[in-house]
């Protein structure tokens, strides 16, 4: 049995809104696992920042406990010029220089000391960090798991969709529907309902010639947003006959 023209045409539209239903699904899913890839590289970078606090805290004891063991080499020199002093005029500039030594030492205990807490800090807070790292890396898995799984069904499912669409074409007059693919390339909701005497898209008023037409299920453009309008009424009396 031949459908109505007018019927199929409203059947269409709403076919292609679960399509475009489904490429929003797709670009959804798609948005977010870009948004977890960033994610990843995020917690990467942040690793990476940890571990350089480390090798700088790490450095930074190194080289004190370097300067700490010359100072020590310099302590062994001088005493051992000390013990084997020969000429009593130098004593005084040696044990100058013992003292000056010693002062140094002095100094750099506290700074080891502020350096090795430094360190222990940073060792804690990186292996904190790769620790909060590894579980948030295993949720974004996860979550990325599900969103390809979604993707493909979606994906799948629009590609069923699309290659029944040429039949929902039959018997749909080729004005419309040249005047329909225009329209749908601009905005998602080409045809739109009539709510309260007024297009529910752009709210433009319609006269009184414009509603008889559309109660005998004539096909009309919004004169407000020209988008394609219909009465759910007509449309739901022809799908219950």
């Amino acid at each position: 049995m031949n459908r109505d023209p007018f019927q199929s045409f409203i059947d269409l539209t709403q076919f292609d809104q679960t399509i475009y239903s489904l490429k929003q699904q797709i670009e959804q899913s798609k948005a977010t696992l870009d948004k977890i890839d960033q994610e990843e590289k995020l917690l990467t970078i942040q690793i990476a920042q940890a571990q350089d606090q480390w090798h700088q805290a790490k450095k930074a004891v190194d080289e004190r406990e370097l300067e700490m063991k010359l100072l020590e080499e310099q302590e062994r020199t001088k005493k051992n010029q000390l013990e084997n002093l020969k000429n009593p005029k130098d004593y005084f500039s040696l044990n100058a220089d013992l003292e000056h030594i010693k002062k140094k030492q002095h100094a750099l205990e506290d700074d080891i000391i502020q350096v090795w807490h430094t360190l222990e800090q940073a060792k804690r807070a990186l292996d904190q960090m790769k620790k909060d790292v590894e579980d948030k890396k295993q949720h974004l898995e996860g979550s990325r798991n599900q969103q390809k799984e979604l993707l493909a069904q979606s994906e799948g499912q629009l590609k069923r969709i699309e290659d029944s669409r040429p039949e929902k074409l039959v018997g749909i007059p080729d004005e419309w529907l040249e005047k329909y693919s225009a329209m749908r390339e601009r905005i998602s909701d080409p045809v739109v309902p009539v709510n309260s005497e007024s297009c529910s898209a752009c709210f433009h008023s319609l006269v009184a010639r414009d509603m008889q037409l559309l109660r005998k299920r004539a096909l009309l453009q919004c004169r407000g947003c020209f988008r394609f309008l219909y009465l759910p009424g007509t449309v739901d009396v022809e799908q219950g006959t």
